[in-house]
């Protein structure tokens, strides 16, 4: 029984490694953002690779996998309006629109799967202690912590990952005129080209 579990175990811990813990993204420390001036004087500035460039490998992973890309936006709203990021301000690149995607969908596009390290749990050693060819076989469930371990650890990094994208939801945001605001938003665009921002009525 042990012998037949081992392969397809041995092959989720290839396929899917260990739960990681998650890195706060903080867009609002950043540097160097991209800008893009608008002719009312408002600048929207963006980054790439925030996911890899705050640790979290495992996300950013996913990202790739899922073709989607986790940007961090900065708004200084020098204008004299108030600006609605999800209804004031289009974003394209190359001339074709590229519709940002709500913070629901995108936790649910890019969070850690819990419930397959339970699966680690199927695994057991087996030690045997042998005299004069009788033996007596002593069974370990070695694998329930392991198992239970990467997925807590896998489920706290999803609760940090869904609490930073609610919190930094500039979707959701107003941006008073004199104000900046940073925030976190999913494109379905992954080939870093440069993104232009503008405001519209």
């Amino acid at each position: 029984m042990v012998k037949n579990i081992f392969p397809l175990l041995l092959a989720i811990v290839l396929l899917h490694s260990c739960a990681s813990s998650y890195r706060q993204i903080n867009p609002d420390t950043f540097q160097n953002y991209a800008s893009d001036i608008q002719s009312d004087g408002t600048t929207v500035s963006y980054k790439y690779n925030v996911l890899s460039a705050t640790g979290n490998k495992k996300y950013a992973k996913r990202e790739n996998k899922r073709g989607i890309t986790l940007l961090a936006v900065k708004v200084e709203n020098n204008s004299g309006q108030a600006i609605d990021f999800k209804r004031n301000i289009r974003i394209s690149s190359n001339g074709e629109i590229v519709l940002p995607i709500e913070s629901e969908i995108l936790f649910k596009q890019l969070k850690q799967p819990a419930a397959i390290y339970l699966l680690y749990s199927l695994l057991w050693f087996t030690y045997s202690n042998c005299t004069n060819g009788d033996c007596d076989n002593l069974y370990l469930p070695i694998g329930i912590p392991i198992g239970a371990g990467n997925a807590l650890m896998a489920s706290s990094a999803n609760d940090k990952f869904k609490q930073e994208l609610a919190q930094f939801n500039i979707l959701k945001k107003m941006i008073n005129p004199g104000e900046t605001v940073y925030g976190l938003i999913g494109v379905r665009h992954n080939d870093y080209a440069p993104l232009k921002f503008e405001v519209v009525e």
